[in-house]
Formats: C-alpha cells, structure tokens, sequence
C-alpha cells in the first residue's frame, strides 16, 4: 500500500491490484484501524474529513497525554508579563 497524492494510492497483494480513491479510502481504514486508541482513530478521522471538505490541513500531531501535564510556572509567567509590560512603554 502506498498513498501517492491526495485520494490517490496504490494497493498490491498477491491476488488484489487497486488504485485510485477506492484504495486510497482502504489505506485510510487500514491507517485508522492501526492507531492505538479511539480517541486517536476518531480525531485523525475528523482532520481527514474536514481536510477533504475544507482543503485545509489541521495539526499532524498526536499528543501523548501524561498524568502530570507540564504548565507554565509562576516565574516564567512573571518574567513574561514584565516583558509584555516593557514592550508596550517601549512602543506607547
């Protein structure tokens, strides 16, 4: 199986030969049905249909959620309001 353009992909076996959309929608499901949770199968789904009605592609990555997400500290949001800060007396 090979994708080789938009709606457009090869699939060889021993006793199948496809091209086209039609294999290119197989791929597809084939793709979809290898991620590793439905969340990821049911969001890459969603990007795959508002790409072909819209033509715009949407964010390729999968983020891996962990049980401690990683926020911004208060330092770093601190030094970022300061530079914010700085910035609009430099310009007003």
């Amino acid at each position: 199986m090979a994708v080789v353009g938009r709606n457009f992909a090869l699939l060889e076996s021993r006793w199948l030969r496809l091209s086209g959309y039609f294999a290119w929608v197989i791929w597809g499901t084939v793709h979809l049905m290898f991620l590793p949770q439905m969340q990821n199968r049911l969001r890459v789904g969603r990007q795959w249909i508002w790409w072909q009605i819209t033509n715009q592609r949407s964010s390729r990555i999968i983020p891996e959620h962990t049980e401690s997400p990683v926020r911004v500290g208060a330092p770093a949001a601190a030094s970022a309001r300061a530079f914010v800060k700085e910035l609009q007396t430099e310009h007003s």
